[in-house]
């Protein structure tokens, strides 16, 4: 019985040891903050996005196509489903499609102002 117990208990801390680490500039918990984009061929949902300064989770939506995120200015890359969690400064960024989509791919990009 003890020997079920104790490989119960080291399961469960193997298990939750696997499960703790996250990747620098991202979190498994959203921030207060949260834009919402959706990503179709070839144009971001908005032309144009407002937050306000700080720590702001950025969480990309694929309608159709695939496609990704990239902040010129910060060289921060957002992945479809995967929320990002970033501290941003007041200022104006461009986000661009960072995986080519097709003819339009180019063309794909919105401002995020950070007030």
């Amino acid at each position: 019985m003890k020997k079920v117990f104790a490989l119960i208990v080291s399961m469960m801390v193997l298990f939750l040891t696997a499960c703790g680490g996250d990747k620098e500039g991202s979190s498994s918990e959203l921030a207060d903050q949260q834009l919402n984009i959706v990503a179709e061929n070839w144009a971001f949902d908005q032309e144009e996005y407002k937050i306000s300064s700080g720590e702001v989770s950025i969480i990309l939506e694929n309608k159709s196509g695939l496609h990704g995120i990239q902040i010129q200015e910060t060289g921060d890359s957002i992945e479809a489903g995967t929320p990002k969690t970033l501290n941003l400064e007041p200022g104006t960024y461009t986000l661009v499609c960072n995986i080519m989509c097709g003819t339009g791919h180019t063309e794909m990009k919105s401002t995020l102002i950070v007030e």
